[in-house]
């Protein structure tokens, strides 16, 4: 009888240890890792719809970024809600020239860069893909123009998708006393529609640097700035709204706001 006692004890403690070692999800887990699919099958069936209109490069790009991160989300979720789900791989010929389905998605295993074609991948790590363009108005209290190249990175953080922007300019103060010449480097965070506004719109922010001034050269400032854009005249026209400190290392430095308008055009493969 004894033998019997231990025995099912045993068999009733590796049960429980078997349930214990899976973890399992919460009525509220659940659900709420559910709602997050149908939100994500609704913002790619929706990326989808942006991509068929898309004329620029660029943009088609960052869409397609979006797609594909949106896309392994969703196969992540899935994996956690039902471990045995295995998405069958879907091969993509193509700058991803056959989207899948919304009824599909849910089935792509490839992450941001497998769901691209090897082309556009190549072309991003070695940065071929860039807009060119020129942008001015006030600057740090200044008032001139810049002109840039902002490449892609092909990083997603959240909603947005990054890009790096070095731009070199020519301002002067309001009084005309004293004139810069500007280098900056941006880190921007392109969002889409619904984040902040209804329109395509990204926010930036980065270190500038004095190369050349009245009497000199200066040292190193930065600046922080909010930019909304949308297709226009064959490119991207865009509008940024900010803050920005220019050193000169000679006289006190000239901060105030950033508010510029410009234009850019996607150039490369």
């Amino acid at each position: 009888m004894l033998r019997k006692t231990l025995i099912l004890m045993s068999v009733l403690l590796l049960i429980s240890t078997a349930g214990f070692a899976q973890k399992k999800l919460t009525l509220k887990q659940i659900k709420s890792n559910k709602a997050q699919i149908v939100k994500l099958q609704k913002e790619v069936k929706r990326l989808r719809l942006r991509l068929k209109k898309a004329k620029a490069r660029q943009l088609k790009l960052d869409i397609k970024d979006k797609l594909s991160s949106d896309q392994a989300k969703i196969v992540k979720i899935k994996n956690i809600l039902y471990p045995k789900f295995k998405p069958k791989k879907k091969v993509v010929s193509g700058i991803l020239r056959h989207l899948p389905t919304a009824e599909a998605i849910p089935s792509l295993e490839a992450g941001p860069e497998e769901s691209l074609s090897r082309e556009v991948v190549a072309a991003r790590r070695i940065g071929l893909n860039y807009d060119v363009g020129l942008h001015g108005g006030v600057f740090a209290g200044t008032g001139g123009f810049f002109a840039g190249v902002r490449v892609p990175l092909g990083l997603v953080v959240g909603p947005a998708v990054t890009a790096l922007r070095l731009s070199a300019g020519f301002t002067q103060t309001m009084s005309g006393d004293r004139r810069y010449v500007p280098v900056s480097l941006d880190m921007i965070f392109n969002y889409p529609p619904g984040v902040f506004s209804g329109v395509e719109n990204y926010l930036g922010g980065g270190l500038n640097y004095t190369a050349r001034t009245t009497g000199g050269t200066g040292t190193v400032g930065g600046e922080l700035f909010y930019g909304i854009q949308s297709e226009g005249f064959g490119g991207i026209v865009f509008g940024e709204l900010g803050f920005a400190v220019l050193r000169s290392g000679i006289v006190p430095a000239n901060s105030g706001l950033i508010v510029m308008v410009g234009f850019r055009e996607s150039l490369g493969i």
